[in-house]
């Protein structure tokens, strides 16, 4: 069910540049910096989101949880927008995609793209559906190094 109108929903990746995170739910909490004493999280580093998936959350999960309920809102008339952001090598691309060479072959490589449009033909195949008449318009836009 939508019930938002806006989500953030963060998949992290393992940490770097000696910063320790620990992730609870919908908070991520940056434990040390560098040149800083382990210790507590300190206030201007915990992050607070709709949800938090770790580094080793699969791609269906992330799927699952993030996507799927809000792909199903498309048939209800909801128009829907994902926004990737992050550093580069940060993982976009490959939860977009999937992991190259190996969508065709494995389920868990498929990406987003992939997963949302199984997604809408699936549910538009249910008889409940078949009423339906559909345009869907599907549009991947990528900006590199905008800054």
């Amino acid at each position: 069910m939508m019930s938002k109108r806006f989500s953030v929903v963060v998949k992290c990746k393992p940490s770097v540049e000696g910063k320790r995170w620990r992730i609870g739910g919908t908070t991520l909490e940056c434990l040390e910096a560098e040149g800083e004493e382990e210790g507590s999280p300190r206030e201007s580093e915990t992050l607070h989101f709709d949800n938090v998936f770790s580094d080793s959350a699969s791609h269906s999960e992330f799927y699952e949880e993030a996507f799927a309920p809000n792909v199903s809102g498309v048939l209800r008339g909801h128009n829907v927008a994902f926004v990737t952001v992050g550093l580069p090598c940060s993982g976009k691309t490959h939860m977009v995609f999937g992991t190259a060479g190996q969508a065709r072959l494995r389920e868990e490589a498929r990406g987003v793209i992939y997963r949302c449009g199984k997604q809408l033909f699936d549910e538009l195949q249910r008889e409940e559906n078949q009423h339906l008449f559909c345009r869907i318009t599907a549009t991947f836009c990528h900006i590199f190094e905008d800054g």
